[in-house]
């Protein structure tokens, strides 16, 4: 479809998708207008970067989080644990009184990534996370809305008066927003470049410190503290929000179907000892728990159109001529609810998730919250792991009752 002066192409169907972003050439994204204002300008971090800047920071991404533990169950389980530990007692302390759910997920779910990268956590009443949150909540608001016109009639840009978008198209929100959130995070760099131990790295951001310092002669590291600050941005903004919503979902999900409710808990009650947590020990004696969190990631799809490819040159795709520029965008509701895949597709059911002897189908054909090829969700590991302990540890310990 031709939109103002761009190329969109939208792909509907699962293996069309996967096959189409396993190409190099499909990897980039677009440089939009709002992506810009949203962030400090463009090719940083590694989100909406391109080129070298995308792959050296996304290799370096996974080389880090890989040694500080990211997909090695006992420093992660303990890590998660710590704030699940912390939710469960600060619902319990509040079991009978309106509580805001929302805002207890979401300093649990920011303390699992503080913890990874800079070594910190807060406490659930801190004011400073309380406003982060908020912040990274209403900037995702905001990138999809009125700013976003600019990505299909790009040509608008210079015409609009800088009122007009301040105003009525929110971006002296975006921007005010976007300051304090980078703000916040450049009080951690600026902490640990003052205190840190080349030879005792602590954490991601010593790690990144200390190549920056290796590598202040590589070109490719011109930018390399403003792409430390644009990358630490970037975890929190994809690995926070998302995380934080599901579990919400799930809270109304369970009360909308107890005999769920009640099947999971009776798994859990047979497997997990009595005094302690579901761990990620237990992921494969317990597939009625994992299986509810995928379900309600593929019920919910929380992103239904996800973030858009550009093909970087000229190509085909099954046979059409794709041209450089072109926009592709991964229909991700489309194949949630393909029936080619579902046993039940437009209704939630946990049995989409578990073959016929009730274990859990960890690779399903057709499910794709996380992306798929080159651009995958780097956190996908640990939001699996995340909704795995959380939402086991809430079911272990409350009935959750609808109204």
């Amino acid at each position: 479809v031709k939109l103002g002066s761009r190329i969109f192409i939208v792909l509907s169907d699962y293996n069309l998708i996967k096959q189409t972003f396993q190409k190099p050439e499909f990897s980039g994204r677009p440089s939009f207008y709002h992506f810009n204002v949203f962030r400090i300008g463009n090719d940083l971090g590694i989100i909406l970067s391109n080129g070298i800047s995308w792959s050296t920071n996304r290799k370096f991404a996974l080389r880090t989080l890989r040694d500080f533990g990211f997909g090695k169950t006992p420093i992660l389980d303990e890590i998660i644990l710590t704030e699940v530990r912390s939710l469960i007692e600060n619902l319990r302390q509040n079991v009978d009184k309106p509580i805001e759910i929302e805002w207890n997920v979401n300093v649990a779910i920011l303390n699992v990534i503080f913890n990874l990268l800079a070594g910190r956590r807060f406490d659930v009443n801190d004011e400073e996370i309380k406003n982060f949150a908020k912040d990274v909540s209403d900037n995702l608001e905001d990138m999809e809305g009125p700013l976003s016109i600019f990505a299909v009639f790009p040509w608008m840009v210079p015409f609009v008066p800088k009122f007009v978008k301040d105003k009525w198209m929110r971006q002296a929100r975006i921007v005010e927003k976007r300051d304090k959130i980078l703000g916040f995070l450049k009080k951690f760099i600026k902490e640990h470049r003052e205190s840190l131990d080349q030879n005792n790295p602590r954490d991601y951001v010593d790690r990144y410190l200390i190549e920056c310092e290796n590598q202040k002669d590589n070109p490719e590291y011109a930018h390399c503290g403003e792409d430390l600050l644009i990358n630490i941005n970037d975890f929190f903004m994809a690995g926070s929000e998302t995380t934080s919503s599901i579990i919400r979902w799930f809270f109304l999900y369970m009360s909308k179907f107890p005999d769920v409710q009640k099947r999971v808990q009776k798994e859990i009650d047979e497997i997990v000892p009595k005094g302690d947590f579901p761990s990620l020990y237990d992921k494969d004696k317990l597939p009625a728990l994992e299986a509810v969190t995928y379900e309600i990631n593929r019920v919910v799809t929380l992103v239904p159109n996800a973030l858009p490819h550009e093909a970087s040159e000229d190509t085909s795709l099954s046979n059409f001529f794709i041209p450089k520029g072109s926009i592709v965008i991964p229909n991700v509701e489309t194949c949630h609810k393909d029936p080619k895949y579902w046993k039940h597709p437009n209704t939630f059911s946990i049995d989409n998730f578990l073959d016929e002897d009730g274990k859990f189908i960890r690779n399903k054909e057709g499910y794709l919250p996380f992306g798929l090829g080159r651009r995958q969700c780097l956190g996908e590991s640990l939001a699996k792991m995340e909704l795995f302990l959380f939402t086991g540890a809430i079911l272990q310990n409350f009935q959750i009752l609808g109204t």
